[in-house]
């Protein structure tokens, strides 16, 4: 019993990470122009987002975010979907 409490108590350290998964499976967010137009490029969602401030804190490691208002870390982790799906080229089934 006293080992669930210092599992449950270590979920709400306010020092402690806060991680989230991101599902990337295709589509607009994460396009390229190509000499074909835009598609789904492995790799990129990535890419575009460590160059954002407000999603990359050079200070910590990839994909860690800026100290947030309410005084926490997020850090996480973009997964993708492998093929990347394009909507365009999707159909009822």
């Amino acid at each position: 019993m006293e080992e669930k409490a210092q599992s449950e108590e270590s979920l709400f350290d306010p020092h402690r990470p806060v991680r989230v998964l991101l599902l990337y499976t295709g589509g607009t967010i994460g396009m390229k122009e190509t000499d074909r137009g835009y598609a789904p490029v492995k790799g990129y969602l990535g890419q575009q987002v460590a160059g954002l401030p407000q999603f990359h804190d050079p200070k910590h490691d990839l994909y860690t975010m800026p100290l947030s208002r309410q005084g926490k870390v997020v850090q996480y982790d973009i997964l993708e979907y492998d093929p990347l799906l394009d909507r365009y080229f999707s159909t009822i089934a």
